[in-house]
């Protein structure tokens, strides 16, 4: 079974919906997910403002060949055939442009499949002891399927819904690493300002599902 990880968010309205689902040695996903639920204590509330920023925005101004997702994990962690998945889901509009049937339009949906960046990144600090840099940029396929999904995200209104899913084929972890799951993870948006820290070093607990 694969790993998978859902973010779900309405803009305008509080709140992030956050569902995981792994059998045994299958939490490296919920690893990523604690710290998104938690994000008020986990994530650099700056680096996450701008990526609002970005998703409301600016997506279509990063160059989607450039992006990349580093994550210090405990060496033993391994992860292959990451996607992720996005469907947007338009907010009803309202007034003379309201849809007569009441229904949304969309959703829209878009698959963006990752690669693994296999050479060392010098602009990554040396990993902690016994962990290692997992880097991971978007797939050939998927940079096109980027800027699709950079014009649908711009200028988006109040209401809409955006879902994230983010799967893995192959996802393996020692069990000991529950109690106990070293993570960091970085972000490259624009080669010139280098890889930027969106979950600082820590150890988490995980709940097992």
């Amino acid at each position: 079974m694969a790993e998978t990880l859902q973010l779900s968010h309405v803009f305008g309205r509080g709140g992030l919906r956050v569902v995981h689902a792994g059998g045994d040695g299958q939490f490296a996903l919920a690893a990523v997910g604690q710290c998104v639920a938690q994000r008020g204590r986990l994530l650099n509330l700056l680096l996450l403002w701008k990526l609002r920023k970005l998703w409301r925005a600016g997506l279509d101004k990063l160059d989607p060949r450039a992006l990349r997702l580093a994550m210090c994990v405990d060496e033993r962690v391994r992860v292959s055939g990451a996607v992720v998945d996005v469907a947007v889901t338009l907010a009803v509009p309202t007034g003379r442009s309201a849809v007569r049937t009441g229904r949304p339009a969309g959703p829209f949906q878009a698959t963006l499949p990752l690669s693994v960046v296999r050479t060392r990144d010098a602009r990554l600090p040396a990993a902690a002891p016994g962990c290692a840099w997992r880097v991971h940029a978007l797939a050939p396929a998927a940079v096109k399927e980027f800027r699709r999904v950079a014009r649908a995200l711009h200028g988006l209104r109040s209401g809409t819904q955006i879902d994230l899913r983010a799967s893995v084929r192959d996802s393996r972890a020692p069990a000991a690493l529950r109690t106990a799951f070293p993570l960091r993870i970085d972000l490259l948006l624009d080669a010139a300002d280098g890889y930027l820290t969106l979950v600082p070093a820590r150890t988490l607990v995980l709940a097992k599902d």
